[in-house]
């Protein structure tokens, strides 16, 4: 949690499933199903987690990424709609790196629509750029840009 905001950041539960749904559908137009987010909850290499303000409170935001030894990638960022531009989206990211350092990930990317000038501002303040586009990705047609950024404090092992 961040004292100074009052954002409480946890790993997502079983228990939270009605409300990432419910943020997923907000958020998305290829929103995931039901079942589709309890896969994530439950799958080892998945990382999800939740903001809630205050903590303890309704979960105003979540993330879901997936990794693959030494990368990673962020499959879904949602924010609702009432609770955007209060530091939900940076407290998840910022815990994401934390845990995706300590499993060791180094680089990790992710996909945005072209057209989601806000969530690219976003992604590039905190550190992604773009290394690649996706033509007519989504259902809509709508392009990818594909973004790509170094996991902060990210030290390699030795072999």
């Amino acid at each position: 949690m961040s004292a100074a905001t009052g954002i409480g950041v946890r790993p997502a539960a079983a228990s939270d499933l009605d409300a990432l749904a419910a943020l997923d559908r907000e958020a998305f137009a290829d929103a995931w199903s039901r079942p589709e987010i309890a896969v994530e909850l439950g799958h080892p290499a998945a990382l999800v987690l939740v903001a809630e303000t205050p903590p303890g409170g309704p979960v105003g935001a979540y993330l879901s990424a997936r990794c693959a030894l030494d990368e990673a990638e962020i499959l879904r960022l949602a924010v609702a709609g009432g609770a955007r531009r209060r530091g939900l989206a940076t407290a998840l990211l910022e815990d994401a790196w934390e845990r995706l350092r300590a499993r060791g990930v180094a680089r990790c990317f992710l996909e945005v629509r072209e057209d989601n000038e806000a969530a690219i501002r976003f992604y590039e303040r905190s550190g992604f750029e773009t290394v690649g586009r996706r033509p007519l990705y989504y259902p809509d047609g709508c392009g990818a840009r594909v973004l790509a950024a170094a996991v902060p404090g990210f030290v390699p092992t030795s072999p």
